[in-house]
């Protein structure tokens, strides 16, 4: 079995037309509107509307958000 090391260093990143290729995933949740108006069992009057709940952290570097890695 062989073992693969993380390609550090800007010269061993993969690119195509100049930029550089990442791959990662968005954690996400479905949550349905009624229960921020207290309707979670969802019998209200209400529709069945859904927010999208996305996760963001706090970077070190600076002011601002980020998708976690």
């Amino acid at each position: 079995m062989s073992e693969l090391v993380a390609r550090t260093g800007r010269h061993q990143q993969r690119y195509e037309a100049g930029c550089r290729l990442v791959a990662g995933c968005i954690p996400f949740k479905y949550r349905n509107r009624n229960c921020e108006e207290g309707d979670c069992d969802g019998d209200g009057d209400g529709g069945s509307e859904k927010i999208v709940e996305v996760l963001m952290i706090n970077s070190t570097s600076g002011p601002g958000l980020l998708f976690p890695k």
